[in-house]
C-alpha cells in the first residue's frame, strides 16, 4: 500500500529505461514481506514463485538493488543458479533485514 516503505522503495528503483510491470513489483512486493527476517533468497527463488515480469526481465535484477539500496536486505554470499537458462551461472544470496 501507500506506506510501505518496500513498496515505496520499489516504486523509484533506478530503471528508467524500462516499462515497469506494476502487477509484477506488487507479487515481489508480496515475496518479500513474506520472508522471516534473516531469510536466504536468491532471485531465482523469487521468479520461481511469482513468474518473470512481463517485459523485461531485467525488471528482477531492479528490484532486488532496489531492495539493497533501501536496506530491507543485505548480500550473503553467493551460490549458483538453479534456474536451466542460466547454466549454472553464480547469482547472490540475500538474507531479509
Amino acid at each position: 500500500g501507500d506506506a510501505c516503505q518496500v513498496c515505496a522503495n520499489t516504486r523509484n528503483a533506478p530503471n528508467t529505461g524500462v516499462k515497469k510491470d506494476p502487477r509484477w513489483w506488487t507479487e515481489a512486493g508480496r515475496f518479500l514481506h513474506t520472508l522471516a527476517p534473516g531469510a536466504l533468497f536468491t532471485a531465482d527463488d523469487l521468479v520461481d514463485l511469482i513468474g518473470l515480469p512481463d517485459g523485461s526481465p531485467n525488471q528482477v535484477g531492479a528490484c532486488v538493488r532496489a531492495w539493497a539500496a533501501g536496506d530491507h536486505i543485505n548480500a550473503h554470499g553467493y551460490t549458483e543458479s538453479k534456474r536451466p537458462s542460466n547454466h549454472g551461472r553464480v547469482v547472490r544470496v540475500w538474507r531479509k533485514a
